[in-house]
């Protein structure tokens, strides 16, 4: 199983490097040569930065990595950090829910009823629902607080963390499995 579980890691990443390498370029119109030049070179980086990222705790990382990111003046900071940390705190408790439903699909994998697979799948549909609601609620106050440029860089690079997240939390997952 954990043989499985490490290669599903590293076909993750396989597919989000080809994503990231691929999917600026063609979404630019006429990018001159230097510009798609700097462009691999910042994916290149940016694949080599998840990949360290997966292997580490990212949520005890999250929020230095987003100050980081963010770069607020002390203004803008001061209104920021309260709101990311409720954020973070409603986000932690839909993360909690989501991992004990992935343990409890792994638990019961191999003799998983109809009834149960169907609640399951519910579960976890209902969990992205909710985030998408607490993304959105979080998204109005952070655009108050720090305008809608920083509020979108916010919500990029935490999207970005998320599903590193993710894959964390799925990791346990027994894919492929009887």
């Amino acid at each position: 199983m954990k043989v499985l579980r490490f290669w599903l890691i590293i076909l993750a990443f396989f597919a989000l490097a080809v994503v990231l390498t691929r999917w600026p370029a063609r979404s630019q119109s006429s990018p001159g040569q230097g510009t798609q030049i700097q462009a691999t070179d910042t994916q290149k980086t940016n694949v080599k930065e998840y990949i360290e990222l997966l292997g580490s705790d990212v949520q005890q990382e999250k929020a230095q990595i987003m100050g980081a990111v963010l770069a607020l003046n002390k203004e803008e900071a001061e209104k920021f950090w309260p709101i990311y940390d409720e954020y973070e705190a409603d986000l932690a408790k839909l993360n909690q829910q989501r991992a004990q439903n992935v343990q409890e699909y792994a638990r019961s994998y191999s003799q998983l009823s109809d009834e149960r697979a169907n609640a399951l799948v519910k579960a976890e549909l209902d969990s992205m629902k909710q985030r998408t609601e607490l993304a959105n609620k979080y998204h109005e106050r952070v655009k108050a607080s720090l305008g809608p440029v920083n509020a979108a860089r916010f919500f990029e690079v935490d999207g970005q963390l998320n599903s590193i997240i993710d894959l964390q939390i799925d990791s346990s997952l027994p894919v492929g499995q009887d």
